[in-house]
């Protein structure tokens, strides 16, 4: 059962989608078919039958408008006027091939009357099939009331746009810092929200509401340019076969999916992907029937891909100057790097920190870029909850720390390293030996664990350094300060 969506107390329509986005960008990728339906009726219209399909096409466009409308998604709508000015100019193959031919840029630089008029006749049943549309699409809208989610009032307060904005700045900030470390399938929510969300927003997302953005954060920078190379590729070739309707259609379908990508996340969505796997099977028969200069238009895809790639990368540098720390994946979620941006004055020191939940709540990234600030550490390796294991790093680490059910993994000691157990949920060994010199045990000020005492008696037991926090639970919560913290990293 899909859930509810309003807005202005509309229900936005799903039908069997998770979402009306989904929805929205299924119709999106249908209409081209049903101009592509019409356009081949319409060369027969003088046979009664062909009339009543082209009457029907019309209306099942004209229902199809109502049902995207309806879903109030202004990213299906932007998809779907997209594909509509694709499929009408290419199809209009005499305007396309005068628009782009060079003597007539010539003439019409050099005015003459005659070159002018040419153009405006070519272009008059195009203009005419868009603007038809577009004028029924506004009545739609005034009449659903879609026109006061689209007014500039509405979307500057809109929470779903600000939260995409945050969303996107962080996205492009993580794909400029780790261009080829992705962070995981499914992850780039969970990284962001540790990593690069802001400190005062507690809004936990899923994805990036951006598909593109969704697979350069978690797959790579590489993967995305290879994705951008294979949809300009198709649709590059779809271009060049204007002259056949069913590649112009299917390349219109592709325009459409491509470009609802960007306001939604709809790859993982296997049913949105059947409407552009049969325009990119359609498309794959033309090229290898039709298609000439193959090498040309990979060429040109890949020069495409690379340039907005390049783009891409470049927003990621300049939001990256207003953050303070950046993160690079070592092991997808499971080990992450974080360094501060601009180097401190004090000697450089790397640190490790296993994490337990229990101890730093669910974002304990946001903690940690919290109350780590004013410490002496360049760089900090963060083992998270789930990780496996250690992996080797460069410095090695001049401190460890382990926390929770994680102080487990402290033992054996490391002579060279200085060794940090915090508020264990484990007990300790039972071995009595000397310990380590550099072994410190931090327990909260108010025995609050059945942990608490045997740690102090081992302690007792094997001269191992402990410590008193002033606080009283075992959970911590940012404080933006370093006071917690400095007892225990400190070198006296």
């Amino acid at each position: 059962m899909p859930l509810e969506y309003f807005f202005n107390g509309h229900p936005r329509w799903t039908l069997f989608w998770e979402n009306p986005n989904h929805w929205a960008a299924f119709l999106s990728c249908l209409l081209p078919w049903v101009w592509l339906g019409q356009c081949l009726c319409l060369k027969r219209n003088d046979q009664l039958p062909f009339k009543i399909v082209v009457f029907a096409l019309y209306a099942s466009e004209l229902a199809f408008w109502f049902l995207l409308i309806k879903t109030y998604s202004r990213g299906g709508l932007i998809a779907a006027v997209f594909g509509m000015a694709f499929f009408f100019i290419l199809h209009g193959k005499k305007v396309a091939q005068t628009l782009l031919s060079v003597p007539f840029l010539k003439a019409v630089k050099i005015g003459t009357d005659r070159s002018v008029c040419a153009t405006f006749t070519g272009w008059k049943p195009v203009l005419r099939k868009i603007i038809i549309r577009v004028a029924l699409i506004a009545v739609l809208c005034a009449a659903v009331g879609f026109v006061s989610r689209i007014s500039p009032s509405y979307v500057a307060q809109d929470k779903s746009v600000l939260n995409r904005m945050d969303l996107w700045k962080g996205a492009l900030a993580m794909m400029h810092d780790s261009p080829f470390h992705g962070w995981g399938t499914g992850q780039g929510g969970r990284a962001f929200a540790n990593w690069y969300q802001p400190l005062d927003k507690t809004v936990r997302p899923m994805s990036f509401v951006n598909s593109y953005l969704d697979i350069g954060v978690e797959q790579g920078a590489h993967i995305l340019c290879l994705v951008l190379i294979i949809g300009l590729l198709f649709i590059i070739f779809g271009f060049l076969l204007r002259k056949h309707s069913w590649p112009v259609a299917s390349a219109a379908c592709l325009v459409a999916w491509m470009v609802g990508n960007v306001w939604s996340n709809m790859w993982n969505q296997w049913g949105l992907w059947i409407l552009p796997a049969l325009s990119m099977l359609a498309l794959l028969v033309a090229i290898i029937k039709f298609g000439k200069h193959r090498l040309r238009v990979a060429l040109f895809s890949v020069v495409g891909g690379l340039a907005i790639m390049f783009v891409l990368l470049q927003a990621g540098s300049f939001m990256s100057k207003a953050l303070y720390w950046k993160a690079i994946p070592l092991k997808e979620t499971e080990v992450a790097l974080l360094s501060k941006r601009v180097a401190s004055n004090t000697e450089a020191k790397a640190c490790e920190i296993w994490v337990d939940n229990a101890i730093f709540g669910p974002v304990f990234g946001k903690l940690l870029r919290s109350d780590f600030v004013d410490l002496p550490f360049s760089e900090l390796t963060v083992y998270s909850p789930w990780a496996r294991g250690r992996i080797n790093t460069t410095p090695a680490p001049a401190t460890s720390i382990y926390t929770g059910f994680q102080a487990e993994r402290a033992f054996p000691l490391m002579e060279h390293c200085k060794t940090i157990v915090l508020y264990p949920t484990v007990l300790p060994p039972e071995t009595t030996a000397t310990a380590n010199a550099n072994l410190l045990v931090c327990l909260p000020a108010v025995n609050a664990s059945s942990y608490d005492m045997p740690w102090c008696r081992w302690a007792a037991k094997t001269d191992a350094r402990l410590i008193y926090s002033t606080q009283s639970g075992r959970r911590i919560f940012p404080q933006n300060n370093s006071l917690f913290w400095r007892p225990m990293v400190s070198d006296e």
